[in-house]
């Protein structure tokens, strides 16, 4: 339910990494009215640094009643790793 900013915004709500995911991009969905879903907040751990956030789950035959919105909005890299260590 909660669109994130950029990458590391998605992994401290979703924990998408924890799971061998990799964050570039975001999707976004309508559920029809009167679509049944459940919604409960994203499991983290006691010592993290998470922030709060929400997950969906629909029932696979109720995903007639989910639509399509935007398929790729890139998110914000918050970090950038250079390999160039030592070049001048």
């Amino acid at each position: 339910m909660e669109k994130p900013k950029s990458v590391l915004d998605a992994e401290y709500r979703f924990n998408i990494a924890d799971w061998g995911n990799t964050i570039h991009f975001v999707s976004t969905f309508r559920l029809a009215e009167g679509c049944i879903f459940l919604e409960g907040p994203v499991g983290h751990g006691l010592r993290d640094l998470s922030r709060p956030g929400s997950q969906l789950y629909v029932e696979p035959r109720m995903l007639v009643n989910v639509r399509l919105i935007t398929s790729r909005e890139i998110l914000a890299h918050d970090v950038v790793v250079s390999t160039n260590v030592g070049a001048s």
